[in-house]
């Protein structure tokens, strides 16, 4: 009688390919840079580990002329970390920083750090210097006028 199972050969090999793609998406998905959006009372940032912040929330917003590496990032307690250590996204804690929610591209400055109240303080970067700048001075002007 024959069977209709698949062998076993077939089987690890199906699997194989479904945790490559599983892998690929997550690099991909990774690497990708954050969306930060500015609403009337609250900031979203968008992609892996993504938040919501209410200005309610936040104390204080700057731009720090350094790299995450420079100011210290510390260890990975749950995020995600690129291969080469450039893309960080999600939770990290430092001696420097303490408990922080990264969304970085670690050698890259000026560093924007989203002071907040009782709450991880948020760091962000982006590969192109000028654009981090943009995003700070949309930050900051969102920020300024809710106070």
């Amino acid at each position: 009688m024959p069977t209709s199972s698949k062998s076993p050969k077939a089987t690890k090999s199906l699997l194989t390919v479904i945790i490559l793609v599983a892998v690929a998406i997550l690099l991909l998905f990774g690497a990708k840079e954050p969306k930060v959006l500015v609403f009337d009372n609250h900031i979203q940032i968008k992609g892996m580990y993504g938040v919501k912040i209410d200005f309610a929330e936040i104390s204080d917003i700057t731009l720090i002329d350094r790299s995450m590496r420079e100011i210290g990032v510390g260890r990975r307690i749950g995020g995600y970390k690129s291969s080469f250590g450039e893309t960080l996204k999600g939770n990290f804690e430092s001696s420097s920083t303490g408990k922080t929610l990264l969304f970085v591209q670690s050698k890259t400055a000026p560093t924007i750090k989203i002071d907040r109240i009782d709450k991880k303080d948020v760091y962000i970067s982006f590969k192109n210097s000028e654009y981090t700048k943009q995003v700070f001075n949309e930050l900051r002007t969102a920020f300024m006028n809710v106070e």
